[in-house]
């Protein structure tokens, strides 16, 4: 819920590359990375921000290539620790065991 209610509020302010815009980029990336830890399908949400951004029709389309790096980096910061841990423990970058194998 609180990802949907940042991301809307993103989608409102993200016309200008301005505090509270890339406050709620922030945000959003951080929810979502922090969703991810918890489930893994959560991950589909990422598709909306990045399709909002493709086909955006806004004068300023390079603000909005800035914001979305700026929400895939916060995204990327919430999700390094597990996938280094994972990575120290299997040898590589994996979010969750899916082998068969258990």
């Amino acid at each position: 819920m609180f990802y949907i209610l940042m991301m809307l509020r993103w989608i409102k302010s993200r016309q200008r590359f301005d505090d509270r815009s890339a406050f709620y980029a922030a945000l959003c990336g951080g929810a979502l990375g922090l969703m991810t830890l918890i489930r893994t399908q959560s991950l589909v949400l990422l598709l909306l921000p990045l399709l909002l951004v493709l086909t955006d029709r806004l004068p300023g389309k390079s603000t909005n290539w800035r914001q979305t790096g700026l929400f895939l980096l916060t995204l990327g910061v919430c999700l390094s620790p597990w996938l280094v841990r994972n990575q120290r423990i299997t040898g590589r970058f994996v979010f969750d065991r899916s082998d068969p194998d258990r």
